[in-house]
């Protein structure tokens, strides 16, 4: 993994190799992206929150010593907004101790199906300079920085598109400049 990309390109890309793991959430039945109810069908949460704690543990720590793990989820497709350029970093500060939505500001999404271009699925993220486009196979996954800045976007044209989600409140991103789903704050 190259953590510079997280700072510089608003994410990094690596391989979750532990297809057991992976295995496991074949059995279960994702979720639709439309939905707004994304919580873990039953038995699959512990597992969740155990994949959560590892890449917590073994990426974000490595840079980050202060990582909140806040919520786990999965999901198949793409909701609508999510097709259009945005940063899902939507909380917003009250005053100076305190902030309103869901606290999070990092994410990392594991994929279990392969994406191509030739399939159509991918996500794209860009900075102020730049845009990137990956098509995540099994197993991989990206971390996103949903610091000021970044932004990215999900399209899933055919096939199967399912995620296994990870968000995480990183106190020592930047708090400022919030857009969600192209909505400034």
């Amino acid at each position: 993994m190259i953590f510079e990309d997280f700072f510089i390109k608003g994410y990094a890309k690596g391989v979750y190799d532990n297809e057991s793991a992976l295995s496991f959430f074949d059995s279960f039945v994702f979720q639709d992206a439309e939905l707004v109810d994304r919580r873990p069908p039953p038995g699959s949460e512990k597992a969740l929150n155990d994949i959560a704690i590892f890449l917590k543990e073994t990426y974000i720590n490595q840079i980050f010593d202060d990582v909140t793990i806040n919520q786990v989820s999965m999901w198949q497709s793409v909701d609508g907004p999510s097709g259009d350029w945005h940063n899902d970093r939507y909380y917003k500060k009250i005053d100076e101790n305190t902030w309103e939505g869901h606290r999070f500001n990092s994410n990392i999404l594991i994929y279990l199906d392969k994406n191509s271009k030739e399939i159509g699925n991918s996500i794209e993220f860009k900075n102020q300079n730049e845009e990137f486009i990956e098509y995540p196979s099994r197993g991989d996954f990206v971390w996103i920085n949903q610091s000021q800045g970044f932004q990215h976007r999900a399209t899933h044209k055919q096939g199967s598109r399912r995620v296994l989600s990870f968000e995480y409140y990183i106190p020592a991103l930047p708090k400022g400049g919030l857009v969600h789903h192209g909505l400034d704050y």
